[in-house]
């Protein structure tokens, strides 16, 4: 411990020189740049990318082969396992993205509550979008900058290394009969653009790049972040998707293909664990975000777990009746009946899980705590499985 207090004391000395730096940059705030990077700083939150994630789940026609051939028996044994994989792929990206918005918001959650490093000091530094829980939450490091980072930099290297051969892929989720349909396919992707944007990934690596530092930036402009908690947010973000890229992803979805019973079983106990060994949150909100988060990514695994186990069974739904009868895509009635799903069971799960956790199980595992997990991991399940499959 006697180490560690005069560590803490040069920190927050150091916060200082930085608060006076930010108000310095701050001088030449003007109404256009405000604005700007408050919009900026809106595209690194967690709630912004989970309302367009579980869209990735239900973009797929059929659930697999068999209710593919059901419901189009004209298409080629090649044609349905072309939209199999695209189908398989494009599920893997979501979960890969839902696995770095939450983790995200886990891991440096577990850092403010374990460093309680205060954000940059108001004054001098303004502090340009406040809400309730912006003075609750410790500053260190940057979960904005951290998501900024993982979100595009994975989704570029997924599309780069994993659906970027053809358009076919990517087009035949929408509605099989676009493989068919040359002129359709050739309307979207005009002389292979799709293509030939993906074969330059150094310039859309770039692009990324250049988003990164300006969400960065932008936790700088506003005065939510300093220098320390943007960097700090960076590495995070560096960490964690070398991790699931090159070590965790393989893994995690061969896991995911097991017929056993055990593998959603430990799903479900894996964030009770994550829930003792986390820092006592004090007043901070932190963990009751980090529990939603985890809630909804081991609900999307489980929901992954099902989906694999559902192969080869047809099961008929609402978007594959008005498809054939309408012809209106699945994608669309799986986006309009899946919203209103969610937001049902948002709203009914709560008094639920309320009155299933009334009481306090220990110190650590608070009702709270237990009612956000519960109600996020259904959410999760729902559009990772129910929504894709029987909707």
């Amino acid at each position: 411990m006697h180490d560690i207090h005069p560590l803490r004391k040069a920190v927050l000395k150091h916060l200082h020189n930085e608060s006076l730096v930010i108000a310095y940059v701050q001088k030449y705030r003007t109404p256009a740049l405000d604005t700007f990077f408050y919009l900026l700083g809106l595209l690194g939150t967690h709630t912004m990318y989970l309302i367009f994630a579980p869209m990735l789940f239900w973009i797929s026609s059929y659930p697999d082969l068999s209710s593919a051939a059901q419901v189009d028996p004209e298409l080629s044994a090649e044609e349905l396992v072309v939209h199999l994989s695209s189908v398989y792929s494009v599920h893997q990206l979501a979960r890969g993205l839902v696995y770095f918005l939450s983790t995200g918001v886990y891991i440096t959650g577990f850092a403010k509550d374990l460093c309680r490093l205060p954000r940059p000091y108001s004054p001098p530094v303004h502090c340009i979008e406040e809400h309730h829980n912006t003075r609750k939450e410790y500053g260190f490091p940057s979960t904005h900058t951290t998501h900024a980072f993982t979100m595009p930099f994975f989704t570029i290297y997924f599309l780069v290394n994993h659906l970027s051969s053809s358009i076919y892929p990517l087009s035949s989720l929408f509605n099989p009969n676009m493989i068919q349909s040359t002129d359709i396919i050739e309307e979207i992707d005009d002389q292979g653009l799709f293509s030939q944007v993906l074969s330059q990934p150094m310039v859309l690596y770039s692009i990324c790049t250049v988003f990164t530092t300006l969400v960065g930036f932008s936790r700088i402009y506003t005065g939510m972040h300093s220098f320390l908690d943007v960097i700090g947010g960076l590495l995070i973000g560096m960490i964690s998707l070398y991790f699931y890229l090159f070590i965790f992803m393989d893994v995690l979805e061969s896991y995911l293909t097991m017929r056993s019973i055990l593998v959603p079983l430990s799903l479900l106990l894996a964030p009770i664990a994550l829930l003792q060994i986390h820092p006592d949150p004090l007043e901070c909100p932190c963990l009751e975000d980090s529990m939603a988060a985890l809630g909804a990514l081991f609900g999307c695994w489980i929901g992954g777990w099902a989906y694999h186990q559902h192969e080869q069974h047809f099961v008929w739904s609402p978007s594959y009746t008005l498809y054939t009868s309408y012809g209106i895509p699945p994608f669309l009635v799986k986006m309009a009946l899946g919203s209103l799903l969610l937001f049902a069971w948002r709203k009914y799960a709560k008094p639920l899980f309320s009155a299933l956790f009334e009481k306090r199980w220990s110190r650590r595992v608070k009702p709270v705590y237990l009612r956000k997990l519960g109600i996020y991991t259904g959410i999760g399940f729902i559009a990772a499985y129910v929504i894709p499959v029987f909707i």
